[in-house]
């Protein structure tokens, strides 16, 4: 009877889907776990084997630890901290080269008092055109020079105390889950604002800096390339982070649950 119906099977399969390769000895084993004397018996294990697949997918499941995740992301925001500190000192040169030429005997005189009677310099300012990632357009923006350098600098700092686990990132890790994602996204969106100003400064140096002086102007092309890059890094693991944390409440939805 089983080789009757292989015949029959074959027959339609080979109707329907042609010269496709037929696997006699599969369609054998379903024909008999079918009709086979011991059919009830067969049922019975392959439902223990797709019981043990079931809890391995739920084991392999439980080892996703998407806290881990998240501070996964949150210690790579320490690969930005080199490359800010990098983009400190060089943008504090071209600043100096910038305003340079505004500088008269009676400026370098009034610096020299400020700095003997420790009274705090002029914030230095500067309008640039900084193109906006989003909408494409141009926008006009001041860029306050000490306060831009002095958050550059923190910046820094924080995300080298971050790379080395120290206190703050204690805080972090012991925070919940959604307080931490809020700082990870704070802090990627201000790096992005970051590296849009320093790219319109790039070109801002190259324009505005005294002719003479323009051989001095320290490159930041390749610091911003190294800048984005570590963004995308952080990016990419923030957004392992909520793909997996997603798929989680999406299972807990459908009731599967992977505490077995």
């Amino acid at each position: 009877a089983t080789e009757k119906e292989l015949s029959e099977i074959k027959r339609v399969y080979v109707k329907v889907f042609g010269k496709k390769h037929f696997i006699s000895e599969y369609v054998a084993e379903i024909i008999s776990e079918d009709q086979g004397s011991q059919k009830e018996r067969r049922r019975e294990l392959l439902l223990k084997k797709l019981s043990i697949k079931s809890k391995t997918a739920k084991k392999e499941n439980k080892l996703v630890d998407i806290h881990s995740l998240l501070m996964s992301a949150i210690l790579a925001l320490g690969g930005i901290s080199p490359i800010l500190e990098q983009l400190h000192s060089k943008l504090s040169e071209n600043f100096d080269l910038l305003f340079a030429k505004k500088k008269s005997f009676f400026n370098t005189l009034v610096s020299l008092l400020h700095r003997m009677f420790g009274l705090p310099e002029k914030e230095k300012s500067c309008l640039i055109s900084v193109k906006n990632p989003k909408s494409g357009l141009v926008e006009q923006k001041k860029i306050n020079v000490n306060s831009m350098l002095t958050d550059l600098e923190k910046k820094s700092h924080l995300y080298n105390l971050i790379s080395s686990k120290g206190p703050e990132y204690k805080k972090i890790e012991s925070a919940s889950e959604d307080t931490a994602l809020i700082f990870l996204n704070k802090q990627i969106s201000e790096c992005q604002q970051f590296f849009s100003l320093i790219t319109a400064l790039d070109e801002h140096f190259k324009k505005y800096v005294d002719i003479m002086n323009r051989n001095k102007i320290k490159g930041l092309k390749i610091d911003l390339t190294s800048l984005r890059n570590a963004i995308i890094n952080v990016n990419k693991k923030r957004g392992d982070y909520i793909s997996n944390k997603e798929e989680i409440e999406q299972m807990k939805k459908l009731g599967i649950q992977d505490d077995e």
